[in-house]
């Protein structure tokens, strides 16, 4: 594992987002790396998942640009979408992280350790 600590920002972030669905809820999530160029991606269904290890269960990566990452995610939520699930029914929300080794990327990386 590299030194960024963008990882534990995505896996942090994908928590928080599965802590804050209700009912039956979904969200797509997505972080691109500015610094290692890594993207990471969610997919989170809160009928099935409760826990931080859930979240990070649910999580991919892949070295790619942030607009393959946009395709990524627009991918699963146009696949959710052809399985039945309502657009209005997934959070999606795509982020660019960049960790210049600041103290708020610092409290991320202790997150994760």
């Amino acid at each position: 594992m590299s030194d960024c600590s963008c990882v534990a920002y995505h896996t942090t972030r994908a928590t928080e987002a599965l802590k804050a669905l209700y009912g039956s809820q979904f969200a797509a999530i997505g972080t691109h790396c500015t610094r290692c160029g890594t993207s990471y991606w969610s997919w989170l269904d809160r009928t099935e998942m409760s826990t931080a290890r859930d979240a990070i269960g649910a999580t991919r990566m892949k070295k790619c640009s942030e607009a393959e990452l946009r395709t990524i995610v627009d991918e699963m939520v146009r696949r959710a979408g052809m399985t039945g699930i309502p657009r209005d029914r997934i959070r999606t929300i795509v982020s660019r992280f960049r960790d210049r080794g600041s103290a708020d990327a610092k409290k991320w990386w202790q997150v994760w350790k």
